[in-house]
């Protein structure tokens, strides 16, 4: 029996802002020149695209094995660390810039991708996993976050001259990273918890307050948002603010900058796919407590066997006979078996909403798609 777990506010994290607040001069309607209109045009054909990776098709058919989920969630590690990381450096050294749309202790993502993980595979091998899965991508954009966090922004009237070097992109243009990353997560959030909770039979958090909380996607809770609808409504609102500050040649650089935000994803969603496809050998077992075996089993990869069993297996047999292959669910029961209830019967698989949500998983762009509804 375990003892029902109070829900702490996520890591504290101070916060220079002096608090979320709306300047009612400014809404989504007032001018399709605003930088946050501007960045859903730029984007519209990026964001298409990155709907069909692989990994995210495999996750709307059901046929995403956990284990590729887990590795999904380690790739995130490599993003979330270096965004937290350039925001901070750039939020402290250009307070009227990035200071201004900097909200750690509301939206900070990493100690709660850690603790999903770390119910996966343990608080040890947590590391272990995070480097199974580097990849090019992941590493360009890590360095490209960083990078930007080291640049002094600088104006000359409407033009932006803050990347004279080639090394040096202007630190405005982490607003882009930060947008599109925060804004589609916390848009999707709540819907995408229940789903994936479904989907890989999470079991509940025991919780004082009975909250419906789930292990290993606390990722998508935001405990420090207490209105989810009024801090999107203030957080592109301050953004179109800035935009109108930074002039024409600035919001184009922010826009810009998010399209290779979303070519980056893509690629790096492309990359992992080519990783987990290949995947013959992980740091160590899932561990996830409360979930079925035959879930945790799908797709892990299996041990390396002895040469005795090996060369038995190579033996032909009389009864040897051609199945075809079969594509099961996740977590579907043995087809052999009369009496095994399908786990997954209870899952919409055709329901628009789970497509449209898990879609988002990718990039976490869900905002995009639904920003109007959930206004």
């Amino acid at each position: 029996m375990t003892t029902a777990e109070t829900l702490p506010a996520q890591a504290a994290v101070p916060n220079g802002n002096a608090g979320p607040n709306i300047n009612r001069g400014y809404t989504d309607d007032d001018d399709p020149n605003l930088l946050h209109r501007q960045l859903l045009v730029a984007v519209a054909a990026e964001h298409h695209k990155i709907h069909g990776a692989s990994v995210l098709t495999a996750l709307q058919q059901a046929k995403l094995p956990l284990v590729h989920f887990v590795m999904y969630l380690a790739t995130l590690a490599h993003i979330y660390a270096p965004l937290e990381q350039a925001l901070a450096k750039a939020a402290a050294d250009h307070p009227d810039v990035l200071g201004q749309i900097h909200f750690p202790r509301e939206l900070n993502r990493l100690p709660a991708l850690r603790t999903d993980l770390a119910y996966f595979v343990g608080d040890a091998n947590v590391d272990a996993w995070i480097a199974l899965v580097a990849t090019p991508a992941t590493a360009e954009w890590r360095d490209r976050m960083l990078s930007l966090a080291g640049a002094a922004e600088v104006k000359d009237g409407d033009q932006c001259a803050a990347h004279a070097a080639e090394e040096h992109h202007g630190a405005h243009r982490l607003m882009a990273h930060s947008y599109t990353r925060y804004l589609g997560d916390l848009s999707g959030g709540q819907i995408l918890q229940s789903r994936i909770a479904k989907l890989y039979q999470l079991p509940k958090v025991d919780t004082t307050d009975g909250s419906d909380v789930y292990h290993g996607v606390r990722f998508y809770e935001f405990r420090n948002v207490a209105d989810p609808k009024y801090f999107k409504t203030m957080y592109r609102q301050t953004l179109n603010r800035m935009g109108d500050e930074l002039g024409d040649a600035c919001r184009k650089e922010v826009c810009d900058e998010a399209k290779y935000s979303f070519d980056l994803n893509y690629r790096m969603l492309e990359q992992l796919a080519d990783l987990a496809k290949a995947l013959d050998a992980v740091p160590s077992p899932l561990i996830a407590d409360g979930v079925p075996e035959e879930i945790k089993q799908v797709g892990f990869p299996a041990p390396t066997p002895t040469p005795a069993v090996a060369a038995a297996a190579a033996e032909p047999t009389a009864a040897a006979t051609t199945v075809p292959e079969r594509t099961l669910p996740l977590g579907h029961p043995s087809v052999s078996d009369p009496h095994a209830k399908c786990p997954l019967r209870a899952l919409p698989m055709v329901d628009p909403n789970v497509s449209a949500s898990l879609m988002a998983l990718g990039f976490g762009f869900l905002g995009f798609a639904l920003g109007k509804a959930l206004k």
